[in-house]
Protein backbone atom coordinates (compact mmCIF):
# COMPACT_ATOMS: atom_id res chain seq x y z
CA UNK A 1 0.00 0.00 0.00
CA UNK A 2 0.89 3.07 -1.24
CA UNK A 3 0.52 6.52 1.50
CA UNK A 4 -1.80 8.06 -0.53
CA UNK A 5 -4.03 5.13 0.37
CA UNK A 6 -3.73 5.54 3.73
CA UNK A 7 -3.95 8.96 3.77
CA UNK A 8 -7.21 9.08 2.70
CA UNK A 9 -7.93 6.35 5.21
CA UNK A 10 -6.86 8.87 7.74
CA UNK A 11 -8.56 11.35 6.62
CA UNK A 12 -11.82 9.66 6.40
CA UNK A 13 -11.35 9.21 10.24
CA UNK A 14 -10.79 12.80 11.36
CA UNK A 15 -13.93 14.02 8.99
CA UNK A 16 -11.53 16.48 6.99
CA UNK A 17 -11.58 14.64 3.61
CA UNK A 18 -10.81 18.10 1.33
CA UNK A 19 -7.85 19.02 4.21
CA UNK A 20 -9.36 21.62 5.19
CA UNK A 21 -7.90 21.84 9.05
CA UNK A 22 -5.44 19.18 9.37
CA UNK A 23 -2.77 19.78 5.91
CA UNK A 24 -0.95 16.99 4.18
CA UNK A 25 2.58 18.12 5.95
CA UNK A 26 1.25 17.69 9.46
CA UNK A 27 -0.59 14.22 8.77
CA UNK A 28 3.04 13.36 7.24
CA UNK A 29 4.92 14.19 9.89
CA UNK A 30 2.39 12.32 12.49
CA UNK A 31 2.71 9.35 10.29
CA UNK A 32 6.77 9.43 10.08
CA UNK A 33 6.55 9.91 14.43
CA UNK A 34 3.77 7.23 14.65
CA UNK A 35 5.48 4.43 12.87
CA UNK A 36 8.78 5.49 14.21
CA UNK A 37 7.74 4.89 17.79
CA UNK A 38 5.37 1.72 16.38
CA UNK A 39 8.30 -0.07 15.44
CA UNK A 40 10.74 0.88 18.11
CA UNK A 41 7.90 -0.77 20.52
CA UNK A 42 7.30 -3.36 18.96
CA UNK A 43 10.43 -4.34 16.81
CA UNK A 44 8.07 -6.15 14.45
CA UNK A 45 9.30 -4.98 10.71
CA UNK A 46 11.93 -7.60 9.99
CA UNK A 47 13.65 -8.47 6.73
CA UNK A 48 16.04 -10.47 4.36
CA UNK A 49 18.11 -9.35 2.32
CA UNK A 50 21.12 -10.85 -0.08
CA UNK A 51 24.12 -8.60 -0.39
CA UNK A 52 26.16 -9.01 -3.46
CA UNK A 53 29.59 -9.74 -3.13
CA UNK A 54 31.63 -8.12 -4.53
CA UNK A 55 29.83 -4.82 -3.54
CA UNK A 56 27.46 -2.80 -5.59
CA UNK A 57 26.53 1.35 -5.59
CA UNK A 58 25.08 3.63 -6.96
CA UNK A 59 28.29 5.82 -7.79
CA UNK A 60 32.06 6.85 -6.74
CA UNK A 61 32.96 9.80 -5.40
CA UNK A 62 36.07 11.45 -3.78
CA UNK A 63 34.63 15.05 -2.68
CA UNK A 64 32.08 15.68 -0.55
CA UNK A 65 30.31 18.23 -2.84
CA UNK A 66 30.12 15.24 -5.45
CA UNK A 67 27.19 13.69 -2.71
CA UNK A 68 24.91 16.43 -4.52
CA UNK A 69 25.57 15.39 -8.11
CA UNK A 70 26.04 11.23 -8.04
CA UNK A 71 23.17 9.89 -8.99
CA UNK A 72 21.23 7.28 -6.56
CA UNK A 73 21.48 6.82 -2.81
CA UNK A 74 24.34 4.69 -1.88
CA UNK A 75 27.82 6.10 -2.56
CA UNK A 76 30.84 4.59 -2.14
CA UNK A 77 33.45 7.35 -0.56
CA UNK A 78 36.69 6.57 -2.58
CA UNK A 79 40.50 7.49 -1.80
CA UNK A 80 41.62 9.56 1.60
CA UNK A 81 39.79 12.75 2.42
CA UNK A 82 41.94 15.49 4.22
CA UNK A 83 38.92 17.11 5.98
CA UNK A 84 37.84 18.05 2.78
CA UNK A 85 40.29 20.37 1.80
CA UNK A 86 41.93 17.97 -0.69
CA UNK A 87 41.90 13.81 -1.65
CA UNK A 88 44.59 11.75 -1.35
CA UNK A 89 45.27 8.13 -2.58
CA UNK A 90 47.92 7.34 0.16
CA UNK A 91 48.58 8.81 3.57
CA UNK A 92 52.49 10.00 2.68
CA UNK A 93 50.96 12.51 0.25
CA UNK A 94 49.29 14.22 3.16
CA UNK A 95 52.86 15.60 4.36
CA UNK A 96 54.03 15.81 0.89
CA UNK A 97 51.22 18.49 0.75
CA UNK A 98 52.14 20.18 3.36
CA UNK A 99 56.15 20.12 3.03
CA UNK A 100 56.69 17.73 6.16
CA UNK A 101 58.86 14.49 5.84
CA UNK A 102 56.91 11.77 4.54
CA UNK A 103 57.75 9.20 7.14
CA UNK A 104 54.06 7.13 6.52
CA UNK A 105 54.16 4.53 4.63
CA UNK A 106 51.22 3.07 3.61
CA UNK A 107 50.28 -0.96 1.63
CA UNK A 108 49.16 -1.62 -1.54
CA UNK A 109 47.35 0.49 -4.04
CA UNK A 110 44.09 2.76 -3.68
CA UNK A 111 41.17 1.65 -5.53
CA UNK A 112 38.09 4.11 -6.85
CA UNK A 113 35.85 1.26 -7.54
CA UNK A 114 34.96 -1.58 -5.14
CA UNK A 115 35.33 -4.56 -7.60
CA UNK A 116 38.67 -3.05 -7.99
CA UNK A 117 39.24 -4.95 -4.71
CA UNK A 118 39.37 -8.52 -6.21
CA UNK A 119 41.48 -7.40 -9.32
CA UNK A 120 44.10 -6.04 -7.24
CA UNK A 121 45.59 -5.90 -3.73
CA UNK A 122 43.43 -2.66 -1.31
CA UNK A 123 45.31 -1.09 0.78
CA UNK A 124 41.59 -1.16 2.81
CA UNK A 125 38.75 -3.65 2.31
CA UNK A 126 36.12 -2.69 0.27
CA UNK A 127 32.96 -1.58 2.19
CA UNK A 128 29.57 -3.37 1.38
CA UNK A 129 26.56 -0.81 1.80
CA UNK A 130 23.83 -2.08 4.45
CA UNK A 131 20.23 -1.95 3.39
CA UNK A 132 18.60 1.99 3.53
CA UNK A 133 16.24 0.67 6.05
CA UNK A 134 18.42 -1.39 8.72
CA UNK A 135 18.43 -1.05 11.67
CA UNK A 136 19.78 -3.85 14.12
CA UNK A 137 20.85 -6.57 12.80
CA UNK A 138 19.91 -10.24 13.38
CA UNK A 139 22.31 -12.84 12.06
CA UNK A 140 24.30 -12.30 8.67
CA UNK A 141 25.58 -15.35 6.50
CA UNK A 142 28.39 -15.86 3.88
CA UNK A 143 27.79 -18.40 1.25
CA UNK A 144 25.25 -19.74 3.73
CA UNK A 145 27.62 -19.96 6.62
CA UNK A 146 27.03 -18.01 10.01
CA UNK A 147 29.03 -14.67 10.30
CA UNK A 148 29.38 -12.88 13.53
CA UNK A 149 29.84 -9.19 14.16
CA UNK A 150 32.94 -8.27 15.34
CA UNK A 151 33.94 -4.48 16.08
CA UNK A 152 36.76 -2.67 14.45
CA UNK A 153 38.47 -2.04 17.25
CA UNK A 154 38.67 -5.78 18.35
CA UNK A 155 39.98 -6.64 14.54
CA UNK A 156 42.69 -4.26 15.03
CA UNK A 157 44.24 -5.19 18.06
CA UNK A 158 44.04 -8.94 16.91
CA UNK A 159 45.57 -8.80 14.10
CA UNK A 160 48.35 -5.75 12.50
CA UNK A 161 47.41 -6.67 8.59
CA UNK A 162 43.76 -7.06 8.79
CA UNK A 163 43.59 -4.86 6.14
CA UNK A 164 45.36 -6.84 3.48
CA UNK A 165 44.29 -10.21 4.82
CA UNK A 166 42.55 -12.32 2.68
CA UNK A 167 40.80 -15.59 2.63
CA UNK A 168 37.46 -17.47 3.92
CA UNK A 169 35.31 -14.83 5.94
CA UNK A 170 34.85 -15.35 9.97
CA UNK A 171 32.86 -12.15 10.96
CA UNK A 172 32.11 -8.54 9.61
CA UNK A 173 32.06 -5.01 11.27
CA UNK A 174 30.48 -1.60 10.98
CA UNK A 175 33.12 0.93 8.55
CA UNK A 176 32.45 3.64 11.59
CA UNK A 177 29.21 4.85 13.30
CA UNK A 178 28.04 7.31 10.95
CA UNK A 179 28.26 5.32 7.29
CA UNK A 180 25.75 2.47 6.40
CA UNK A 181 28.20 0.06 5.64
CA UNK A 182 30.41 -2.79 7.28
CA UNK A 183 33.62 -4.62 5.48
CA UNK A 184 34.44 -8.44 5.87
CA UNK A 185 37.33 -9.87 7.53
CA UNK A 186 39.38 -11.35 5.87
CA UNK A 187 38.53 -10.03 2.82
CA UNK A 188 36.61 -13.03 0.57
CA UNK A 189 39.50 -14.54 -1.41
CA UNK A 190 37.47 -15.51 -4.54
CA UNK A 191 34.66 -13.61 -5.87
CA UNK A 192 31.84 -14.90 -7.86
CA UNK A 193 30.72 -12.26 -10.85
CA UNK A 194 26.98 -12.06 -10.44
CA UNK A 195 26.00 -9.79 -13.33
CA UNK A 196 28.43 -11.98 -15.93
CA UNK A 197 25.47 -14.28 -17.15
CA UNK A 198 21.98 -12.80 -18.20
CA UNK A 199 20.96 -10.51 -20.07
CA UNK A 200 18.07 -7.50 -19.79
CA UNK A 201 15.96 -7.34 -16.49
CA UNK A 202 14.59 -10.30 -14.90
CA UNK A 203 10.75 -11.36 -14.88
CA UNK A 204 10.97 -15.30 -13.72
CA UNK A 205 13.77 -17.68 -12.13
CA UNK A 206 13.11 -21.43 -12.63
CA UNK A 207 11.63 -22.87 -9.73
CA UNK A 208 9.64 -19.61 -8.61
CA UNK A 209 6.12 -18.84 -9.09
CA UNK A 210 5.63 -15.40 -10.96
CA UNK A 211 2.21 -13.65 -11.50
CA UNK A 212 3.15 -12.26 -14.58
CA UNK A 213 5.61 -12.14 -17.69
CA UNK A 214 5.53 -9.16 -18.84
CA UNK A 215 7.90 -7.36 -17.12
CA UNK A 216 6.20 -6.98 -13.92
CA UNK A 217 6.85 -9.32 -11.37
CA UNK A 218 4.11 -9.44 -8.85
CA UNK A 219 4.25 -12.50 -6.37
CA UNK A 220 6.73 -14.98 -6.61
CA UNK A 221 8.31 -17.37 -4.08
CA UNK A 222 11.45 -19.41 -4.07
CA UNK A 223 14.36 -16.79 -3.31
CA UNK A 224 14.86 -13.36 -2.01
CA UNK A 225 14.14 -10.54 -4.53
CA UNK A 226 15.14 -6.82 -4.89
CA UNK A 227 11.65 -5.60 -3.78
CA UNK A 228 8.73 -7.41 -3.26
CA UNK A 229 6.19 -5.66 -5.73
CA UNK A 230 6.86 -3.85 -9.04
CA UNK A 231 9.68 -4.56 -11.60
CA UNK A 232 12.08 -7.05 -11.00
CA UNK A 233 15.60 -5.94 -11.69
CA UNK A 234 18.05 -8.21 -9.77
CA UNK A 235 17.87 -11.88 -8.35
CA UNK A 236 20.88 -13.29 -6.28
CA UNK A 237 21.25 -16.48 -5.25
CA UNK A 238 22.69 -17.03 -1.20
CA UNK A 239 25.21 -18.93 -2.44
CA UNK A 240 28.81 -16.92 -2.80
CA UNK A 241 26.65 -13.86 -1.94
CA UNK A 242 25.75 -12.21 1.70
CA UNK A 243 22.53 -12.94 3.33
CA UNK A 244 21.25 -10.37 6.00
CA UNK A 245 18.65 -10.83 8.74
CA UNK A 246 17.73 -7.32 10.39
CA UNK A 247 15.25 -5.53 12.20
CA UNK A 248 13.49 -2.74 9.86
CA UNK A 249 13.76 0.89 10.54
CA UNK A 250 10.74 2.20 8.70
CA UNK A 251 11.52 4.56 5.82
CA UNK A 252 9.89 8.01 6.33
CA UNK A 253 7.29 8.88 4.12
CA UNK A 254 8.14 11.98 1.35
CA UNK A 255 5.11 12.07 -0.78
CA UNK A 256 1.36 10.09 -1.28
CA UNK A 257 3.61 7.56 -4.06
CA UNK A 258 5.90 6.26 -1.07
CA UNK A 259 5.67 2.55 -0.20
CA UNK A 260 4.74 1.71 3.36
CA UNK A 261 6.81 -0.61 5.27
CA UNK A 262 4.02 -2.68 7.13
CA UNK A 263 1.59 -4.80 5.82
CA UNK A 264 -2.48 -4.22 5.57
CA UNK A 265 -2.90 -5.96 8.78
CA UNK A 266 -0.27 -3.31 10.90
CA UNK A 267 -1.44 -0.05 8.76
CA UNK A 268 -4.30 0.08 10.61
CA UNK A 269 -2.53 0.32 14.19
CA UNK A 270 -0.32 3.54 12.62
CA UNK A 271 -3.49 4.86 11.61
CA UNK A 272 -5.11 4.96 15.04
CA UNK A 273 -1.80 6.12 16.19
CA UNK A 274 -2.26 9.35 13.85
CA UNK A 275 -5.91 9.72 14.24
CA UNK A 276 -5.00 10.49 17.82
CA UNK A 277 -2.69 12.90 17.48
CA UNK A 278 -4.47 14.91 14.82
CA UNK A 279 -7.61 15.28 17.29
CA UNK A 280 -4.82 16.47 19.97
CA UNK A 281 -2.47 18.67 17.78
CA UNK A 282 -2.99 22.59 18.91
CA UNK A 283 -5.85 22.94 16.00
CA UNK A 284 -9.40 23.66 14.63
CA UNK A 285 -10.08 20.18 15.42
CA UNK A 286 -8.83 19.59 18.53
CA UNK A 287 -11.38 17.19 20.37
CA UNK A 288 -9.63 15.42 24.04
CA UNK A 289 -12.35 12.79 23.74
CA UNK A 290 -11.90 11.61 20.73
CA UNK A 291 -7.83 11.98 20.71
CA UNK A 292 -8.12 9.82 24.49
CA UNK A 293 -10.69 7.26 22.09
CA UNK A 294 -7.83 6.72 19.70
CA UNK A 295 -4.84 6.58 21.38
CA UNK A 296 -6.93 3.67 23.51
CA UNK A 297 -7.07 2.11 20.47
CA UNK A 298 -3.58 2.17 19.22
CA UNK A 299 -2.12 1.22 22.44
CA UNK A 300 -4.56 -2.00 21.95
CA UNK A 301 -2.70 -2.47 18.72
CA UNK A 302 0.84 -2.06 20.74
CA UNK A 303 -0.27 -4.73 22.96
CA UNK A 304 -1.55 -7.07 20.05
CA UNK A 305 1.23 -6.75 18.07
CA UNK A 306 3.38 -7.51 20.98
CA UNK A 307 1.29 -10.79 21.89
CA UNK A 308 1.56 -11.89 18.08
CA UNK A 309 5.32 -11.50 18.18
CA UNK A 310 6.04 -13.54 20.91
CA UNK A 311 4.12 -16.17 19.76
CA UNK A 312 5.58 -15.76 16.02
CA UNK A 313 8.88 -16.77 17.82
CA UNK A 314 7.68 -19.95 20.17
CA UNK A 315 8.87 -23.39 18.73
CA UNK A 316 6.28 -25.71 18.29
CA UNK A 317 6.63 -29.06 17.84
CA UNK A 318 4.57 -31.37 15.39
CA UNK A 319 3.87 -35.35 15.82
CA UNK A 320 1.76 -37.48 14.01
CA UNK A 321 -0.21 -39.33 16.40
CA UNK A 322 -2.57 -42.89 15.86
CA UNK A 323 -5.56 -42.20 17.70
CA UNK A 324 -7.22 -44.97 19.48
CA UNK A 325 -10.00 -46.84 17.60
CA UNK A 326 -13.29 -47.12 19.21
CA UNK A 327 -13.86 -50.68 20.24
CA UNK A 328 -16.07 -52.56 18.32
CA UNK A 329 -19.19 -55.12 19.19
CA UNK A 330 -19.66 -58.49 17.13
CA UNK A 331 -23.22 -58.55 16.02
CA UNK A 332 -23.28 -62.09 14.69
CA UNK A 333 -24.07 -64.91 17.06
CA UNK A 334 -20.85 -66.81 18.86
CA UNK A 335 -20.56 -70.06 18.82
CA UNK A 336 -19.72 -72.51 22.09
CA UNK A 337 -16.07 -73.11 22.51
CA UNK A 338 -16.31 -76.79 22.32
CA UNK A 339 -17.95 -76.60 19.13
CA UNK A 340 -15.75 -78.90 16.63
CA UNK A 341 -13.88 -76.96 13.68
CA UNK A 342 -15.06 -77.01 10.34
Amino acid sequence: MIWGQALKRVRRYIRDPDGNIWSTDLLRELWNEVQREFQTRTSILEDVRTISVPPRFHATITHDFEYAFAPGTVHYRALRQQQNHFTACYVWEVQEHFALEADISDINVAIIHPWEGWASDPSDPPPFPLPADYHEGKAMYYDLEPLPQSGRKAIQRSDPSWRSRTGEPICWARVDDASNQFFLYPLPSTVVWNDETGDGMVTSVSGDTTGAEVGVVTQRTGTVLSGELGVGVEVLEADDNLLAVFEVAPVDVVSEGTEIAFPDYLEKYIRHGVVSRAYGANTDGHIPSLAAYWAQRYEMGIEATKRFARKRRRDRDYQFRTHQAASRRSRRPRLPDGYPAA
